[in-house]
């Protein structure tokens, strides 16, 4: 819109330039002294007519500047004296009232063109209209003409012309009793008549005889111009009621013979209800005579119980439908209450009023039998389905969805089908119980598995059964027997433990007797030798070094089993007090650098770095906090703990011995201590004081891990032998960790590669640790 405005005012100027151009050409050859505007109208009539009048007013303006400056005298001069003046501003004036005048003048078009466009829009309209008129009364399925007061034919539709056999140019402007002569003197020209002169419609039905009998359906409507008529052909329909009435006694005796009612219930538009026909067994079901029923209808809604009654009017007036199925309850003149069935179906007619045609049927019995089988179905002891004749599951009870996993929303999407559910391997017990339900309508209950929604699979038993030979499917009983499955594993795997705690028993008593006969043996030797007195004195040293070392032994082998019992009763109480752990573990590294150094072994102590700023400094204290080796003895390091120390001393040192006992000669055992920090459930820091023991020893097989600290577990028995001990030390550590409220556990990448055990030891922050207890693990007693 914008250019097109620019448009119009660059074409102001091209006619205001073209004009100048041309009275300056003419000025060569005549004086336009005395016509200085001669050409310049011109260019604001053209500007103002296709411009508007802002555009004339901008063509006026520049041509009274072009013609002052150029034609009036003084030319090339913008100096006016009064009388050009004047001319130049009657010009102006004159511009000003053109340019107005072509303004309204165009206009003026534009609203008659816009009015002239209606008119052809308009008078479009009205031929489609009549057009469509004309098409819908062709398609309809009444026969349709129109009358004249004449009586004459001024249309007639296609159906009316087939009756007729002529085309409507032949009927057209003819009357209709010439056209239609068997009409005279019948119900047709007597009713047409009346609607003619009482300019009243009128609606008939009426038969012609002649050659046969037609009856017709009419329609008069008068109108001011002449008469429409609208008609129907309903011989089949009247032969219909004719057979209709001619059967009604054979129906009558059928419906006498028939459990129910047999009715049929008209529901006018005005509330003009009854029922047009009811069979006798009215009087059986509802104790109400038929006669009584269809002088009265009310006796039949008055029996409908109380609570029913709403749900009742609700349903008939929200079907739309044509089928109406409904129950509800009836209560007997005798107080009986009794469940009855309705199938009806509507048949509208064209006055708006339905015809419903139905049975009535007792359906009480059925009703207790589906309110008891309801209660097995609520009750959730068993889950039950209903599946379709494909299998697939429509409804099913909480039971029944806990087992698969699914819910009431898969079912309502058709989402779950039997076989789907059924695991490939279990298909065939499927397909055999579905065939054999084919055959006896049940099948004999049998085991197989479900695939529940997550994936999981569900060991159950399965029982089904047909309805109406599987035509409208059937119902599955199912009960879970994931618990008793799971029994049964149990049992079997407790049997399988027992059986190995048997066996692990005897090698465990075979272990024992044999560590105990060892040192007894060497002591026993030993001691012989020294009654004999024939070893020399060196000898005697080495015989003496011996018997102690086998008693040590032997008193360490008694003292384990009786930890060991402890643990079994229950009855192994800690003695817990604030702690040195670094100390605890010096006296362990102490009591075992003796037999580290008979193996050449290198036995390290490593304080790892106590840096973490958040830990209460009353509970770590170090003169370092780099990382310090413990190999020299001069360390002062303290790291408290609650704990008992006598216990955790002989935790650690099982420990230690164990990395020594199963690390080769010139190997190397180390022994870390560090702080750790882990978090909780509630994403709480909980700070641990760890403590790794790493050998380069023997190794254990990655498959034993998990066992390594269960009681008479052992990877290898033959190690026990050839390395003694009776193979309790790992299952005491466990134990006494885990009552400090501990964890340990170990990590191997193999046979031949090592092994670490960790132990982790909670720490209690801002306590105040008082004068430290040494308690030397020799000093161990079982109270």
């Amino acid at each position: 819109m914008r250019s097109l405005s620019i448009f119009f005012y660059i074409f102001a100027l091209i006619s205001v330039a073209l004009a100048l151009m041309l009275m300056l050409i003419l000025s060569l050859f005549v004086d336009l002294s005395d016509s200085p505007f001669l050409l310049f109208p011109g260019a604001v009539i053209l500007s103002s007519w296709y411009g508007g009048i802002r555009v004339g007013l901008v063509a006026t303006s520049l041509a009274a500047i072009a013609s002052r400056y150029f034609f009036i005298f003084p030319i090339y001069s913008f100096n006016l004296d009064i009388p050009n003046s004047i001319r130049l501003g009657i010009f102006i004036s004159e511009g000003i009232l053109i340019s107005f005048s072509c303004q309204m003048l165009r206009n003026a078009t534009v609203r008659a063109n816009e009015t002239l466009h209606k008119l052809k829009v308009t008078e479009n309209m009205l031929e489609q209209r009549k057009q469509q008129e004309l098409n819908i009364l062709e398609s309809i399925t009444d026969g349709f003409f129109a009358l004249d007061r004449e009586w004459r034919f001024t249309y007639m539709n296609s159906l009316a012309r087939g009756i007729l056999q002529d085309s409507l140019e032949s009927v057209l402007g003819k009357s209709i009793w010439e056209m239609c002569p068997l009409l005279v003197g019948t119900e047709f020209e007597k009713k047409y008549r009346q609607a003619m002169e009482t300019q009243v419609s009128v609606t008939f039905e009426a038969a012609i005889t002649v050659p046969n009998e037609i009856w017709y359906q009419v329609h008069a409507y008068p109108f001011q111009e002449g008469l429409a008529v609208y008609f129907r052909n309903i011989t089949e329909q009247k032969q219909i009621e004719s057979a209709l009435r001619s059967s009604e006694k054979r129906l009558a005796n059928l419906a006498s013979n028939i459990p129910g009612i047999i009715f049929q219930y008209y529901q006018g538009v005005n509330n003009c209800n009854q029922f047009t026909y009811i069979s006798s067994g009215c009087l059986e079901l509802c104790e109400i005579e038929s006669n009584k029923i269809q002088t009265n209808p009310s006796l039949i809604w008055r029996a409908i119980h109380p609570h029913d009654i709403k749900a009742f009017r609700k349903s008939l007036k929200s079907e739309l439908n044509p089928q109406w199925h409904y129950q509800w309850r009836f209560i007997t003149p005798s107080g009986k209450i009794k469940w009855v069935q309705a199938n009806a179906r509507c048949n509208r007619q064209p006055d708006g009023s339905r015809f419903w045609d139905g049975v009535l049927l007792d359906i009480t019995e059925s009703k207790r039998n589906e309110s008891r089988f309801r209660y097995i179905f609520d009750s959730n002891m068993i889950g039950i389905s209903f599946f379709s004749q494909d299998g697939e599951i429509i409804q099913a009870n909480k039971a029944y969805l806990d087992i698969i996993g699914y819910t009431t929303e898969d079912i309502q999407i058709g989402r779950i089908r039997k076989q789907d559910i059924t695991p490939p391997e279990h298909r065939f017990k499927y397909e055999q119980a579905k065939q054999e339900i084919l055959l006896r309508g049940v099948c004999t209950p049998y085991e197989k598995e479900y695939i529940r929604k997550d994936g999981s699979h569900v060991s159950v038993l399965v029982g089904a059964a047909s309805f109406d030979n599987f035509q409208e499917g059937g119902v599955c009983f199912v009960a879970d027997l994931s618990a008793s499955k799971q029994l049964e594993k149990q049992l079997r795997q407790h049997a399988i433990e027992l059986e190995y705690a048997n066996r692990a028993k005897d090698e465990f008593l075979g272990i024992v007797s044999h560590e105990l006969r060892t040192p007894l043996n060497s002591i026993l030797g030993f001691a012989q030798m020294l009654q004999r007195k024939k070893l020399t004195e060196q000898n005697q040293a080495i015989a003496i070094e011996t018997i102690e070392r086998n008693a040590h032994k032997q008193k360490q082998l008694v003292e384990d089993l009786l930890i060991f019992s402890r643990i079994l009763q229950g009855k192994l109480h800690l003695v817990s007090c604030p702690m040195n752990l670094v100390n605890t573990i010096k006296i362990v590294i102490n009591s075992l650098n003796k037999a580290a150094n008979q193996k050449s072994i290198d036995l390290k102590f490593e304080i790892l770095d106590f840096k973490p700023v958040d830990i209460c400094h009353d509970s770590i204290e170090s003169k370092s906090y780099l990382p310090i080796s413990m190999i020299q003895s001069d360390i002062n390091s303290q790291l408290w703990i609650e704990g008992d120390s006598m216990r955790l001393q002989q935790a650690i040192s099982n420990l230690v011995e164990n990395a020594i006992k199963f690390t080769p000669k010139d190997g190397e055992v180390k022994i870390n201590l560090s702080i750790v920090e882990e978090r909780n459930e509630f994403l709480q820091s909980i700070y641990y004081a760890q403590i790794q023991v790493i050998d380069n020893g023997i190794g254990i097989n990655p498959e034993f891990l998990p066992y390594v600290f269960d009681v008479f577990r052992q990877a290898d028995s033959s190690k026990t032998r050839k390395f003694s001990g009776l193979g309790l030390g790992l299952a005491i550590v466990d134990n006494i960790v885990k009552m400090h409220g501990g964890k340990v556990y170990v990590d191997s990448p193999g046979e031949g590669q090592g092994a670490t055990f960790t132990i982790k030891l909670p720490i209690k922050l801002n306590d105040k640790h008082p004068a430290p207890v040494n308690r030397d693990i020799t000093a161990l007693k079982y109270n």
